[in-house]
């Protein structure tokens, strides 16, 4: 777990990616791009 805000990680099978959004809504609009159903369960 990174402890720096607005921050979240993305792996893939073959590597990972950390990313800083600006805002909490940023993080959350990414997530929900990503996997919607999963977005809405954290919000």
């Amino acid at each position: 777990m990174v402890k720096v805000p607005n921050t979240f990680s993305v792996v893939t099978k073959h590597r990972g990616f950390l990313m800083q959004t600006l805002g909490d809504k940023e993080v959350h609009d990414w997530l929900y791009a990503i996997n919607p159903l999963l977005a809405g369960q954290i919000r």
